[in-house]
């Protein structure tokens, strides 16, 4: 089209040459040469706009190059120098704008610069370029300037170290021991690294070796493994960058210390309290009894640098796994985007033994691979304990027996793993309560004796269990000592108002000369270890219970807390049922069961025989029918707790 333009314009001066009509001739020769400059400069124009597009695009790719090079740089060596981050990733700008531009004309940069500002990368390039021109040239234009600039930032967190798992923001299994030459070496195998492929460590550093050095092989077979007490407690800590949205964090852990007393449960949390309960030493004796205990936390970062020792934000914590990898899962909602600290810190005995880890992956919504494995520590349906209440060793046989002990036979079974249960069961108010023979050898426990000392006759009786989450099934069977005179059964309600109904059905029913309507009332309760005061065992007959807290201290109020979560009751019943309840345990920890007897303290209340307590499975298997959920000691799981900082909220597990 620009040539049709010109080939009309010189046929024109040419016909304009040839009139001799007037001063026509002198006129179009004194137009001709602005004409032709100003076609010629749209011409040009055209062709150096069409130049620019090429050169802005070129600049664009480049300044993305060089913001996408220094993040990667940074995010593989947090460490790196500002120069070294700057000369690299300006170098790549500059090479694929080289790479893009088109040849025909000559530029220059005017300004590339690649830099840092807290967890933003930015990156921006400018160029000057001219274009030689064709036609504009005959009204003394050589060339035409071009300039242009582009700009990339992004933050920091937003890149991977893994490409081909985007939604992984940090994976760590410690296989570049293999190959990083340890600070200091221990024995073979084992060493201990300062600074730890990009994690930042505090002390002497952390201690990494072959798995078969501290525990089975992990899961991924890795061959390396991670103890935070080498020497003395130790931590990991990295970076990372979080915008508003939901993460996962998964680790495995694996104790090196046994804990043969709090078999087979595995104990982890979501705080403190979750685990600081267990205070007895290790099964060797040798070792502090939380020597393995880890702490995981995450701490919105203000500084460039940790704190010496991370004390809030804690999202995570395990003790004991029984020489199992066992696999933690975390659930976090930002709310403030920004740099946090991840942090896995060796809490307990400073000892030179710990908890070991492995795997350790921090991933936008949830990590992929395996769904998180049941740590349900019992087949389904396994019996855990049972009592038939057999007669104490030692006692001679009557038919009917007073002044004991309650010291029984029930015992833990062996499916239930458990190496220790507590000495039997405690009884309150006093270390007194009686045997009764129903027939042949089989004895059954009368709640209700007799007061000694002006104490009440109204018996309970209680022992200790460690439980994991999960579902349980407990069996017993009950019976009335007094008869009075009505039929039917009245059990199963929970709450004091349909128990009283119950109590005003049988009043209403029963003969008239018969004891009180609830004299053979029987409740049955499931607490947490740290939600009331403990009745301990004392060895001197009659002596009243004595209460403590659950770390041994007297109740604060110098009073008892007595159980608080029934499971089931029982106010009165012609034949001698065979009761069946279920509950639900949210957090592992130990649980005391408790059977008491609640009616009116006359010598004649409830009878209890063969107690069994099983396991039914965890809580991913399906519910039994109506379990009672037992309050947790701490927060119950699926609570959600905010940062100190309040840049997130996360789910205890």
């Amino acid at each position: 089209m620009a040539q049709s333009h010109l080939s009309r314009l010189f046929d024109n001066f040419r016909r304009l040459r040839n009139d001799e009509r007037g001063n026509v001739a002198m006129i179009m020769a004194i137009l001709l040469v602005p004409l032709v400059g100003a076609v010629g400069y749209g011409i040009d124009y055209t062709r150096a706009v069409s130049y620019k597009m090429k050169l802005d695009s070129a600049a664009s790719a480049a300044s993305l190059a060089g913001m996408d090079t220094a993040r990667a740089l940074l995010l593989s060596n947090r460490n790196m120098s500002a120069d070294s981050v700057k000369a690299q990733a300006e170098a790549r700008a500059q090479q694929v704008f080289i790479g893009l531009a088109p040849t025909e004309a000559p530029y220059i940069f005017k300004s590339l610069s690649c830099s840092r500002n807290g967890e933003t990368v930015n990156c921006s390039l400018s160029y000057k370029a001219s274009v030689k021109t064709t036609f504009t040239n005959v009204v003394g234009v050589q060339t035409l300037a071009i300039d242009g600039e582009s700009e990339s930032q992004g933050p920091l967190g937003e890149g991977t170290t893994d490409p081909a798992n985007p939604d992984i923001l940090i994976q760590e299994n410690f296989d570049k021991a293999a190959t990083i030459q340890p600070d200091m070496s221990i024995y073979g195998g084992v060493g201990v690294y300062k600074n730890f492929n990009n994690w930042v460590t505090n002390k002497d550093g952390v201690e990494i070796g072959t798995h078969g050095f501290y525990a089975t092989i992990p899961p991924n077979a890795a061959t390396y493994v991670a103890e935070l007490d080498g020497f003395s407690n130790t931590y990991l800590a990295k970076k990372v960058y979080l915008a508003i949205g939901d993460y996962e964090l998964r680790y495995w852990y694996n104790d090196r210390i046994r804990y043969n007393m709090y078999l087979p449960t595995p104990v982890c949390g979501s705080a403190s309290k979750d685990v600081e309960w267990v205070n007895a030493s290790s099964s060797n004796g040798a070792v502090g009894a939380q020597t393995n205990r880890i702490g995981v936390y995450l701490d919105l970062a203000s500084t460039e640098d940790p704190p010496a020792v991370f004390s809030e934000n804690l999202i995570d914590a395990c003790l004991v796994s029984h020489n199992k990898w066992i696999e933690r899962s975390v659930k976090i909602s930002v709310t403030t985007p920004g740099n946090y600290w991840l942090a896995f810190q060796a809490e307990g005995a400073s000892d030179g033994w710990g908890g070991v880890l492995n795997n350790i992956r921090f991933c936008k919504k949830n990590c992929p691979g395996a769904a998180m494995a049941d740590t349900f520590p019992w087949p389904q349906n396994t019996l855990l304990f049972k009592d038939n209440f057999t007669l104490p060793s030692g006692i001679s046989a009557h038919d009917y027996i007073k002044n004991h002990r309650l010291n029984m036979s029930g015992e833990a079974t062996a499916a239930s793993l458990w190496q220790t249960v507590s000495d039997g069961w405690t009884t309150t108010p006093i270390n007194q309560i009686e045997f009764s023979k129903e027939s042949g050898s089989d004895y059954i426990l009368p709640m209700d004796s007799y007061p000694i000392s002006g104490v009440s006759s109204n018996r309970s009786i209680h022992r200790k269990f460690l439980l994991a989450p999960g579902y349980y099934k407990l069996y017993y069977e009950y019976a009335p000592n007094n008869d009075l005179g009505t039929s039917g059964t009245w059990c199963g309600a929970l709450t004091s108002t349909p128990i009283n109904l119950q109590i005003s059905q049988v009043d209403a029913a029963k003969s008239d000369s018969a004891k009180a309507a609830n004299t053979n009332r029987l409740s049955v309760y499931v607490d947490a270890d740290v939600s009331f005061s403990h009745p301990e065992t004392t060895t001197a007959l009659y002596n009243e219970a004595v209460w403590k807290a659950w770390d041994g201290a007297n109740p604060a109020s110098g009073a008892a807390r007595l159980p608080k979560t029934r499971i089931d009751s029982c106010v009165h019943s012609t034949l001698k049922p065979k009761r069946t309840v279920y509950f639900k345990i949210t957090k592992v920890g130990h649980y005391w069961l408790t059977f008491a007897a609640e009616g009116a303290a006359d010598g004649f209340g409830a009878l209890i025989d063969s107690i069994a307590l099983t396991a039914m499975g965890g809580l991913s298997t399906t519910a039994p029918p109506s379990p009672v959920s037992v309050p947790p000691h701490g927060l119950a799981s699926g609570s959600t707790i905010s940062s100190t900082q309040g840049g997130y909220t996360f789910t205890t597990n």
